[in-house]
């Protein structure tokens, strides 16, 4: 049962897709005519394939690895994350999103609400934010030994 929901998935991902290509210069191209991003990933970091998906309003499904995609798809909004290497629940979560095209339209949607945290000035108010916080702590530290 696990090498044919492997095989199906594996088939399924190809006519999604047409041709994996690994790492290419033009995502936009290809994100522009996603239906939906499958990430298969043993190992992430933070999963910038994700948010580039996001960004361009194409719902996500992934394996939920150690690190990175929890962080960016917490509440299936726009996408879902399956255990990780259970091809049966990643076939089946593709499967029944591309036959509701309106359910994949509504995570397509979805992807405008929360995309603002993952643009530069959200970015840099974070990063403001916690350089601040630093500063202030090492500022009163110095203070006290004084």
């Amino acid at each position: 049962m696990q090498v044919h929901a492997c095989f199906r998935l594996s088939f399924c991902v190809y006519y999604i897709a047409y041709i994996l290509k690994g790492n290419v210069r033009n995502v936009d191209w290809y994100l522009n005519r996603a239906r939906l991003l499958v990430m298969t990933s043993r190992y992430e970091g933070f999963g910038m394939c994700l948010v580039e998906a996001v960004q361009m309003h194409v719902p996500c499904v992934g394996f939920d690895v150690k690190s990175g995609p929890s962080e960016i798809m917490a509440d299936k909004k726009y996408g879902f994350l399956v255990s990780p290497f259970n091809c049966a629940d990643m076939g089946e979560e593709i499967d029944e999103l591309l036959k509701d095209p309106e359910r994949l339209q509504g995570m397509a949607e979805n992807t405008l609400i929360d995309f603002e945290r993952f643009q530069d000035e959200s970015i840099l108010q974070n990063w403001k934010k916690v350089l601040t916080k630093v500063s202030t702590k090492n500022v009163n530290k110095s203070k006290k030994s004084s």
